[in-house]
């Protein structure tokens, strides 16, 4: 009850911070979604008292069938498996019949065509025969699917076959055929069919769609597991596909598939506008996205209409789309009354996309000169049909709610374009915080209204607005800083600043901030700063040439300092030389510090050869972890490749950790920079690392920063006393850029950051 009354309050505030902007929404339908009944029957029916064969060769779909069957000609019950593996075709479903696989139990999918009878249906959109699915319910009520077996459509030999057809399509000029040439089996099709419940089943490559409500109303697909890129990704292997259905309820379920993972839809082109059946009151809740197309699509068929329709408390984590709405010219329909509330993005592509004209060469259809004249299949020509007028073929999109929608290492803020026909009009947008590469672009969209939005993007760009009428993205630029030391460090902390990353002024006329005051030397070297998720900055840095401790101080505001106080990393091993070069690495998901340095201990590793210089020294790098900088892990051999190696610094972009060290070799010489990656920072880095990406110029100190779709290292080319630069986009092919830059001449070792112009202005002020 509690939690009905918490999801009535959600509703009720949804309703209430929309009236101003669209009218009066009427959410009251939001009770009224998902099965309404579930089967009652209790007798079983095992499907190996029919003859079913558990070993996952013998074709078993007359047996499970004869099972189905006889429970449903019974009055219903329950339908279910001894452990083990079941080959079988196409098997269909019955009113009152409840199917239980159970632990332990796989369903197979057999790799033969011919196992799943031709029927007519809907596939994308237009009316045609093709296959059955795996499991259907057709014309059916009360009937429920449930436990915590799988379902495995071994679909590879149809991806195999889709990819082979799809390259001879295109050859031909008919990309916007193949997909429905190329027959492939659904794992689950629920169509015209209500009161149908799918529940906590595991679902496993599918050949081509993985559930399909079609046609039907009162559905509920609950704690639904899908896996579809397992062994390759299935080209349109989409997760859950609601079409021309209503009252629909999804909730719990956790889809990783190669294509959209929650999707609506309601037919296409002429055929669509010929059935005009809407998708109308459906909620999709609780759940997670992983790899696919769009965590939550609308498209692109949409000639039917799509309307009310609530998802909230959703997470994507590296999907390809977020928030996904696309249609064409020749679609029609409108959607309209979509609200979007608490929904969580990481590392997905884009985190809104609309597009009016989306994959020209699917969506619209032209017949190539050398078919003109001869027989076609049906449903060729429902494809080749032109919408007329084509003023009908013209979608909308309209009245459209974003609420408490966050998105964090996004590529892309939005890409949004209508048309001059239809403009992407009445969008509303409240508590909205997007961390993106770039900003992206509207085009061709009206009446936009936007409350309490951060848009933050890597290239410090705002959102391209273009064609469009009383639209306005709200942008918060950053600024550029960057910790340095001068001389020898002895008179501590200085910073520069700069707004496109390129050119660097130093702050304070050039004066240090902070004086160093621990350490034997005194010293403030290789000062490294990262800020955490309150905003407050912390600092470790090099406090002498021989200590066995590193230094630490935090900053609400750069400016005003805590008391200094050294942290002995090195403590435990008495004979260590040294501690240099320290760099911080905050993990923001876990809030977790990572503290990494160099430190030479004698005998530890293998000797190197080394100058006259530098004998004795041999170092490797070593880490700490802390959430507080009070308490603090066992120091930890954090990085050994074989070779002297110092200064490693730590980037993330895109799910992936890049670190970049210097070679300090000395006899002979290498003093140049390396990068190296990993998926799992908890796993550490391989010790294969790259060739040399910094040139033939002795370096060190490399800083990384990502600017746009960059990631730019900033490192000293000491022995010419100056600063240089590189870039990559991918971490293999770099790109010398240290022409475009200036730093301020004195400038030593030291690491970049961002800070808010917000924070900048505090600064600035701070320091007059």
């Amino acid at each position: 009850m509690r939690k009905i009354i918490l999801l009535i309050f959600s509703i009720l505030f949804i309703v209430t911070s929309c009236k101003q902007a669209s009218g009066d929404p009427d959410l009251a339908w939001v009770d009224d979604v998902g099965a309404r009944n579930t089967p009652s029957g209790t007798d079983v029916w095992n499907v190996t008292d029919w003859g079913a064969v558990a070993d996952g060769e013998t074709l078993n779909t007359f047996s499970i069938q004869e099972a189905i069957d006889a429970c449903f000609e019974a009055g219903g019950g329950i339908v279910t498996f001894e452990p083990g593996e079941y080959l079988t075709g196409s098997i269909y479903l019955k009113e009152g019949v409840h199917l239980i696989i159970p632990e332990g139990v796989s369903i197979l999918g057999s790799h033969n065509i011919e196992d799943y009878p031709d029927i007519p249906t809907r596939v994308a959109g237009i009316e045609m025969v093709w296959p059955s699915a795996l499991i259907n319910v057709i014309d059916q009520k009360n009937v429920k699917i449930s436990g915590k077996g799988e379902v495995d459509g071994q679909g590879k030999p149809f991806w195999d076959k889709y990819w082979e057809m799809r390259r001879e399509y295109e050859a031909e000029g008919l990309r916007w055929i193949v997909d429905y040439d190329c027959k492939r089996p659904r794992t689950v099709l629920i169509s015209d069919s209500e009161d149908v419940t799918i529940k906590d089943i595991t679902l496993k490559r599918a050949g081509f769609w993985t559930i399909h409500l079609l046609y039907s109303d009162y559905c509920t697909v609950d704690g639904v597991i899908i896996r579809n890129n397992i062994g390759g990704h299935g080209p349109s292997t989409d997760g859950i596909d609601i079409d021309s259905s209503s009252h629909i309820l999804v909730e719990n379920c956790d889809i990783d598939c190669n294509d959209d993972n929650f999707c609506l839809k309601a037919g296409r082109d002429a055929d669509g506008l010929r059935v005009n059946r809407p998708t109308e009151y459906v909620v999709i809740r609780n759940c997670i996205s992983r790899s696919g197309g769009g965590l939550f699509t609308i498209g692109s068929e949409t000639s039917g209409g799509i309307r009310y329709v609530l998802a909230h408390d959703l997470k994507a984590e590296g999907t390809t789309v977020g928030l996904r709405f696309k249609s064409a010219m020749n679609r029609g329909g409108t959607t309209s009354h979509i609200y979007l509330q608490d929904i969580e993005m990481n590392n997905v592509g884009t985190a809104i996309e609309a597009s009016m004209n989306w994959n020209p060469a699917y969506s619209y259809s032209e017949l190539p000169e050398k078919y003109e004249g001869t027989e076609l299949p049906e449903h060729w020509d429902k494809m080749l049909e032109k919408v007329e007028p084509a003023e009908k073929g013209i979608p909308y999109f309209n009245n459209i709610h974003f609420t408490g929608i966050t998105a964090t290492n996004a590529k892309r803020a939005f890409n949004v374009s209508g048309s001059e026909t239809s403009l992407m009009e009445n969008f509303y947008l409240s508590d909205i915080n997007i961390d993106a590469e770039r900003g992206g672009s509207i085009k061709l969209a009206s009446n936009w209204e936007v409350n309490n939005a951060i848009i933050k993007t890597l290239d410090n760009k705002p959102v391209d607005i273009t064609e469009s009428e009383n639209v306005s993205i709200p942008f918060s630029k950053d600024v550029f800083m960057f910790s340095y030391f001068m001389g020898n460090g002895a008179d501590g902390l200085h910073l520069a600043y700069s707004n496109d990353g390129l050119k660097w002024e130093a702050f304070n006329d050039g004066q240090s901030l902070l004086k160093p005051q621990v350490g034997k030397d005194s010293l403030m070297r290789d000062p490294s700063i990262v800020q955490d998720n309150k905003g407050i900055f912390h600092m470790v840095w090099t406090t002498g040439w021989w200590d066995q401790h590193i230094g630490y101080a935090s900053s609400a505001d750069l400016i005003n300092w805590s008391e200094q106080r050294t942290i002995p990393v090195m403590y435990h091993e008495p004979e260590t030389k040294n501690c240099w070069a320290p760099e911080l690495y905050f993990d923001k998901e876990s809030e977790l510090f990572y503290i990494i340095w160099a430190s030479t201990v004698p005998g530890k590793f293998p000797e190197i050869p080394t100058s006259e210089s530098e004998k004795g020294l041999n170092h490797r790098q070593y880490y700490v972890t802390t959430k507080d900088f009070k308490s603090f892990s066992e120091t930890k051999l954090f990085f050994d490749p074989g070779f002297s190696v110092i200064d490693a610094a730590i980037i993330k972009k895109n799910g992936l950790y890049w670190m970049i060290l210097k070679n300090e070799n000395s006899a002979p010489a290498e003093k140049n920079l390396r990068v190296v990656f990993t998926d799992d920072l908890t796993k550490g880095f391989p010790i294969n690392v790259s060739e040399n990406i910094s040139g033939d110029k002795w370096a060190e100190g490399p800083s990384p920063i990502q600017i746009g779709e960059y990631v730019y290292v900033y490192f000293d080319k000491y022995r010419d006393k100056r600063y240089g630069a590189i870039r990559s986009k991918d971490g293999k092919v770099w790109e010398d850029v240290s022409e475009q830059i200036e730093f301020p001449s004195v400038t030593r070792h030291g690491t970049a950051f961002r800070i808010t112009n917000e924070e900048f202005n505090i600064l600035k002020e701070a320091t007059k």
